[in-house]
């Protein structure tokens, strides 16, 4: 499997990472981002044209607390990823997003894209596998757009200023039998949710999404040479002109909560390195942990410990850490090892919203 994650946020960064695992194995990677596409931010003492007054920002939650009724078959790849993702999207209080007509577009259009040309990545440019990349990148077979901003613009979801976010998460994973529910969809979503870069996005207060769950069949190429794979695409975004969801100013959200089950247990790589010099392929990190508040806001987490709830047997836990770009109102934990498998943990964090006191617990299940 490979997992690829983007976010363009305003033209202000890029984030992109890879991750790469055999066939079942459960890897995951992400990336980070912060500014007007991931979270809008609060004016400041001074901001603004001297002499103007601010609009003051609402307090209030604009989560939305039901998801439409996909329009895929029930059973099919997508339809699976997109109720999967929901589900924990809701449990969790990080709002549901919608399906979007042009936002799977781009979506599909992507994929196809790396499949055709059996490349990799979020720019379309030839990027091969098994072969040297050219030093100038060349559009190729099936082009729909540079960036995820561009594709989203040609397949007529907005014009450009007019949305935010951009968020594009690609899971691939190598399979002959080129089974998409089982090797791709909910499958590669559930993998990048232990992620904490893939979490930032695909948590994001996003309203809009596109999944598109593709393979060398459905666009009548073959291996060899190119590998077998199945690529989920991801894109998500919302428009300007509704905004983003975001948690009402007192809340604090943590992902994986509310007793989830089958949740992911480890992480044996990631690109860029969450842990600089640590080989993750043979020395994975164990289940992250997602603290998020709005956007506007400060966080800062003073305690934090995870037990096996059953035995109150400590997990050893890396210090708290931004997503990169992620700004100051989302960190992450992640055990130092992978969580047993099928065991539930009880993970308590402490600290401030904004200056203000919190303390949450949750427990979840792991998976196999």
């Amino acid at each position: 499997m490979i997992s690829w994650k983007l976010n363009l946020l305003s033209g202000r960064h890029v984030r992109t990472c890879m991750v790469m695992a055999v066939n079942l194995l459960v890897s995951a990677c992400g990336g980070g981002g912060g500014g007007g596409g991931g979270g809008s931010s609060a004016p400041t003492a001074g901001s603004g044209t001297p002499g103007v007054q601010m609009p003051s920002i609402s307090t209030a939650s604009s989560i939305v607390n039901s998801a439409p009724t996909s329009t895929f078959a029930i059973g099919s790849a997508e339809r699976l990823a997109y109720e999967y993702l929901n589900a924990e999207r809701l449990r969790d209080g990080f709002g549901a997003v919608a399906e979007s007509l042009p936002v799977y577009n781009a979506a599909k259009g992507h994929a196809d894209y790396q499949l055709r040309n059996n490349t990799g990545g979020h720019v379309q440019y030839t990027e091969l596998f098994y072969s040297n990349a050219p030093t100038t990148p060349v559009p190729t077979v099936g082009f729909t757009g540079a960036t995820p901003s561009d594709r989203l613009i040609a397949a007529g979801y907005g014009a450009a200023g007019t949305f935010g976010g951009a968020y594009d998460e690609i899971h691939t994973q190598f399979d002959s039998s080129q089974n998409k529910v089982l090797y791709g969809g909910a499958v590669g979503i559930r993998s990048l949710l232990n992620a904490p870069l893939h979490m930032s996005g695909l948590l994001s207060g996003s309203r809009d999404i596109g999944i598109a769950v593709r393979s060398e069949s459905d666009v009548n190429v073959s291996f060899p040479p190119y590998a077998p794979r199945i690529v989920t695409q991801i894109n998500l975004a919302h428009k300007n002109s509704v905004g983003e969801q975001i948690p009402a100013s007192n809340e604090v959200l943590v992902y994986p909560c509310n007793g989830a089950t089958n949740v992911g247990r480890a992480l044996y790589g990631e690109k860029p390195n969450p842990v600089p010099g640590r080989d993750l392929s043979t020395n994975p990190l164990g289940r992250s942990m997602l603290i998020y508040v709005r956007p506007q806001n400060s966080l800062a987490i003073t305690t934090y410990s995870m037990v096996v709830t059953a035995t109150n047997t400590p997990v050893v836990l890396r210090a708290p850490a931004t997503p990169l770009f992620g700004g100051s109102y989302q960190q992450y934990i992640a055990a130092d090892s992978p969580n047993a498998a099928n065991t539930q943990y009880t993970f308590n964090v402490a600290g401030t919203n904004n200056g203000t006191a919190f303390s949450k617990i949750c427990k979840f299940t792991t998976g196999n």
